[in-house]
């Protein structure tokens, strides 16, 4: 806060929360007081930015209006919001470069801006398309086209206070929003170009190994087929054995004919 103030019904500084001896500077030009010198307006008041006359800095003003008996205007309690704060505070948030956020007024008067101009300016954006939209709806975004400002599309947010005549905007670079899909999507078309690559190179390789393959199977037919004197001659010691020569050889062991047949014993 950049300081209190305390202003009597007649435009004048009586007290000041940053220095002593303020009681010859007079505010009767501020758009504050002249707000307050209505007996109906004894609500709070946002002022637009202003240079300091006690500090020096640029600053926007919340006041209210303390009233007489008679309804007159008696004192002023006057609290100063240093425009710099706010600009440290919206840097501080790590937006992108092209980044714009703004603090109005509800009449469109710009109450901060960041990045700052400079030198300080104090300006009304009321006619632009961010008003038509919050008239409509007090939160929402849209798209803009690139103007003559910075020649940049953007994507614009706004969000209105409901108990304060206040109204936040960001603008955003369209760009800068996309460039972390752009850079996702970059991402996953390379590993998409190396998966790619990597399964065509295995094709490749199993393709020259089937062709090895059915190369050599010829090859080892005729290394099968080059001795067919020793396959004939191999062919029928190879052969099962005949039956009856099985059954003679196995009557020979056990010492019985082969028309002998085991008689039991009785007792």
């Amino acid at each position: 806060m950049a300081g209190i103030s305390l202003v009597n019904g007649e435009g004048m500084t009586i007290a000041n929360g940053l220095r002593e001896n303020v009681e010859h500077i007079g505010v009767q030009d501020r758009d504050y007081f002249n707000y307050h010198r209505v007996p109906a307006n004894g609500g709070l008041f946002i002022s637009r930015p202003l240079q300091s006359r006690i500090s020096g800095k640029w600053m926007f003003t919340i006041s209210r209006r303390l009233t007489n008996a008679d309804g007159s205007l008696k004192l002023l309690l006057v609290a100063g919001l240093p425009v710099d704060y706010f600009d440290t505070f919206y840097r501080s948030l790590g937006n992108g470069r092209d980044t714009r956020l703004m603090l109005l007024r509800g009449d469109g008067q710009v109450l901060v801006e960041s990045p700052a101009l400079q030198p300080q300016q104090t300006r009304n954006i009321y006619g632009d398309p961010v008003f038509a939209s919050y008239l409509v709806r007090s939160a929402g975004s849209f798209q803009r086209a690139a103007n003559t400002d910075d020649g940049l599309d953007r994507i614009v947010g706004y969000a209105g206070s409901r108990d304060h005549p206040l109204i936040a905007v960001a603008w955003l670079s369209r760009s800068e929003v996309l460039s972390p899909w752009r850079k996702r999507l970059a991402e996953s078309a390379w590993v998409g170009v190396v998966s790619t690559a990597l399964l065509l190179a295995l094709i490749a390789l199993l393709r020259r190994q089937l062709n090895v393959l059915l190369d050599a199977k010829p090859t080892s037919r005729k290394k099968t087929n080059r001795w067919p004197w020793l396959r004939r001659y191999l062919k029928p010691a190879c052969s099962p054995l005949p039956y009856s020569l099985l059954m003679a050889s196995s009557c020979a062991s056990t010492r019985h004919s082969r028309t002998s047949r085991v008689t039991p014993t009785t007792k």
